[in-house]
């Protein structure tokens, strides 16, 4: 049995040579296939450095969604023998447990995939001395747009989306309605809830079964970055739903942990006016 991975990364310089250190003493991998989204700090070229682990490090001039690495995968077919494995590899996440320890017990369950998820968020010392410089508090003038994330929105239920919400830590998830076909986000709402707001108000069978989930009746504001940002400033609220002015598309305007703004887009609706 040989183990093959696929790493996937952009702007990932604090972090991957300590993750490919990290790879390389665990020395379990047959290959890594390693792609770069086009960083614009010097993550690639820490990564040509790892000859030995990695095959042929190359530029990916491409749009990311949830399948990219699947696809990415099946590209080395030629590689894989019956028996062999493939992963997914995160380039700031590292193993809490022996993967092949986990392989060898899946296959005598007969078992074919592995599901794992993070469960511990570390700081890098490049956030740590981040941490040190900025307030989450910072004057509205000097907030800035410093992560703008696009990608292929999942097609799946309120239910699921929680479930992922729920298993990654993540505050809100944003997603396309498998029944409705509207981009949505869920997020928590008091200690034991969850809401639900869709860009257009439509209404799911599925939902019944999540008793603690309720549903905004009202659309999607419609507004520009800047309108979002202003609504954001208003608010004490972590993130604002909105949908873009000229698209109509779902998007989430985010506070980051040094009081800067984060942005996430669907696929396809571009960044829009500001």
């Amino acid at each position: 049995m040989k183990l093959y991975g696929v790493m996937v990364v952009q702007n990932e310089a604090d972090i991957i040579q300590d993750t490919l250190n990290f790879l390389q003493r665990l020395n379990i991998y047959e290959a890594i296939f390693f792609y770069d989204m086009g960083s614009e700090d010097d993550t690639f070229a820490k990564a040509r450095g790892y000859e030995g682990l990695l095959h042929a490090p190359q530029v990916l001039d491409a749009l990311y969604t949830n399948r990219l690495r699947y696809d990415l995968l099946a590209q080395h077919r030629s590689f894989y023998q019956p028996g062999d494995w493939v992963a997914i590899i995160d380039a700031d996440e590292f193993y809490a447990e022996d993967p092949i320890e986990l392989i060898r017990y899946a296959e005598r369950e007969n078992a074919s995939c592995i599901k794992t998820y993070q469960a511990e968020f570390v700081l890098t010392d490049h956030e740590v001395r981040k941490l040190g410089e900025e307030d989450p508090a910072r004057p509205i003038h000097e907030r800035k747009m410093l992560r703008h994330k696009t990608f292929e929105l999942e097609l799946c239920t309120a239910n699921e989306a929680i479930e992922d919400m729920e298993l990654m830590g993540y505050p809100f998830q944003l997603f396309k309605g498998l029944e409705t076909g509207q981009d949505s986000v869920v997020y928590r709402d008091g200690p034991k809830g969850y809401r639900l707001a869709q860009v257009e108000q439509r209404n799911g069978r599925s939902w019944g079964r999540r008793p603690a989930l309720t549903v905004s009746p009202r659309p999607a504001v419609r507004m520009s970055l800047a309108e979002a940002t202003e609504s954001l400033n208003l608010t004490a609220g972590p993130f604002v739903f909105y949908a873009e002015a000229l698209t109509g598309r779902g998007r989430v305007l985010y506070r980051r942990y040094d009081g800067h703004y984060g942005l996430i887009t669907p696929a396809g609706a571009g960044l829009g006016p500001g």
